[in-house]
């Protein structure tokens, strides 16, 4: 599997996961922990048949300490919830990065795409928890679904990607 094709079927499985978990944060509130395990289990196996995870471990690994260190911070200070951190997990681990490009430094890049991927989540779910008090919508729950907002975040910022791959 070439790099792009490789770079692909990643981008695609994870844009899949992100789309069933956030269906499931808006109608039900909750992300069933055997769901998250089943969702690791494919993601891995996808990052071993791509050849990524052998390619650059060191890339993962910085994908997922520097993710996991952040969201814990932000479970502790009650922003996202136990649902949230282990599927922010699962993104960084099967997608570190930039998926179809990458800028320079390949650990800063990592840092950089994971922090403003979450920083965009709750600035997202912020704005919309925002609007929905403003409306007094008295029939909406007062937790707001961050999944969704991941997967824009997510979109938005390997939509980048993708333009930055095809300018360069």
């Amino acid at each position: 599997m070439g790099p792009v094709e490789s770079a692909a079927v990643v981008f695609g499985s994870c844009v899949a996961i992100l789309i069933w978990f956030s269906h499931m944060d808006i109608s039900t509130r909750r992300i069933p922990n055997h769901q998250l395990l089943v969702s690791f289990i494919v993601a891995t196996v996808i990052v071993i048949f791509s050849g990524h995870l052998f390619a650059y471990p060191m890339l993962h690994g910085v994908a997922v300490g520097f993710t996991g260190l952040m969201g814990y911070v932000l479970y502790r200070l009650g922003s996202i919830g136990g649902g949230d951190l282990k599927l922010i997990l699962i993104v960084a681990f099967l997608s570190p990065g930039m998926v179809f490009t990458t800028g320079g430094d390949p650990i800063l890049e990592v840092v950089v795409t994971s922090g403003l991927m979450t920083l965009g989540m709750l600035l997202l779910g912020w704005f919309y928890s925002r609007n929905s008090r403003a409306n007094n919508d008295a029939s909406e729950d007062p937790m707001t679904p961050l999944i969704p907002f991941l997967t824009i975040s997510y979109m938005i910022l390997q939509g980048i990607g993708i333009m930055l791959h095809f300018w360069s």
